[in-house]
C-alpha cells in the first residue's frame, strides 16, 4: 500500500513543482504540505518493517491499515490534486 500512496504523494509533489530525490525529502514534503503527513509516514515505517525486517501482518491488520491511513492519505491528496 505505501507504493500506492508514494504515488499519490509524487503527483501531488509534482503538481507543486517539487521532484524530492529520496524517501526522507517526500516524507518531509508530505508532512509539511498535507494533513496526511503522519499517515503517510505510517505507511512508510510498516513497509520497512516488511521489507526489511521481515514483520509479518494478518489480513485483519493490512485492511485496517487499508481502511485507515492509506484511505486517509489517497483521500487527502486526491483532494489536493487539480481536478
Amino acid at each position: 500500500m505505501f507504493d500506492s500512496a508514494l504515488h499519490y504523494a509524487s503527483a501531488f509533489l509534482t503538481t507543486q513543482g517539487h521532484r524530492p530525490q529520496n524517501h526522507h525529502q517526500r516524507n518531509s514534503m508530505v508532512c509539511n504540505m498535507t494533513d496526511a503527513g503522519a499517515d503517510y509516514h505510517n505507511l512508510y515505517r510498516l513497509s520497512l518493517n516488511t521489507r526489511y525486517r521481515g514483520m509479518r501482518y494478518t489480513l485483519q491488520q493490512a485492511d485496517a491499515v487499508k481502511t485507515g491511513p492509506f484511505r486517509r492519505v489517497k483521500e487527502e491528496i486526491l483532494a489536493l490534486l487539480p481536478s
